[in-house]
C-alpha cells in the first residue's frame, strides 16, 4: 500500500493524504453546522432626521442641492442619507461695529442653508453613530450633497 517513497498507492504522500482527509472532514462539519444554524442580523440602527446648517455658502452651492440628493460626510466618505428638506435663506456672518458690539450682517452672493436628511444610525446617549463614526449637535463636518461640497455643523437630530 505504501511504497518505498512513502506514497500511498504510489500516488500521494501519506502525510498529505491525512491532511487532505482532515480538511475534508472539517469542511463537511463546518458546512453542516452552518446549514443548521439560522443567521440572525442584530442591529440597533433606527431612522433619524439629521439636520446640518451652514450660514455662509456661495449661492451656487445652495443652488446645486436638491431634495432627494444623497448627503455624505465628505471628509471620511461615509454616506449619511437622502435629503428630505432644504431651507435656503440670505447668507450672513456676525460683524463687530466700531463700538465693539456684534451685529448680524448679510453676505451678498451667499446663502444660509439648512439641510435635513433621513439617516440610519445607532442612537447613543451623546448623539448618533453612523458606520462607526459619532455625530452630535455641534459636530463640524464637510458635506457632499448633490453637485456640491460645503462645511457645516450638525444643528439637529430627531429620533
Amino acid at each position: 500500500m505504501i511504497d518505498e517513497k512513502g506514497k500511498l498507492l504510489g500516488i500521494i504522500n501519506a502525510l498529505d493524504f491525512v491532511t487532505l482527509v482532515f480538511v475534508i472532514v472539517v469542511a463537511f462539519l463546518g458546512l453542516r453546522y452552518l446549514e443548521n444554524e439560522p443567521v440572525i442580523a442584530v442591529s440597533n440602527e433606527r431612522e433619524v432626521l439629521m439636520e446640518v446648517f451652514a450660514s455662509d455658502v456661495i449661492d451656487s452651492v445652495a443652488e446645486g442641492i436638491e431634495i432627494g440628493d444623497i448627503m455624505e460626510d465628505a471628509g471620511i466618505s461615509v454616506r449619511l442619507g437622502r435629503i428630505e428638506n432644504l431651507v435656503v435663506e440670505d447668507g450672513y456672518k456676525f460683524v463687530e461695529d466700531k463700538d465693539g458690539n456684534w451685529h448680524k450682517g448679510v453676505l451678498d452672493g451667499h446663502s444660509a442653508i439648512k439641510v435635513t436628511a433621513r439617516v440610519k444610525a445607532e442612537i447613543t446617549d451623546t448623539g448618533i453613530v453612523i458606520a462607526g463614526n459619532k455625530y452630535g449637535v455641534g459636530h463640524s463636518l464637510t458635506i457632499r450633497a448633490g453637485k456640491t461640497k460645503f462645511y457645516a455643523r450638525v444643528s439637529g437630530l430627531e429620533y
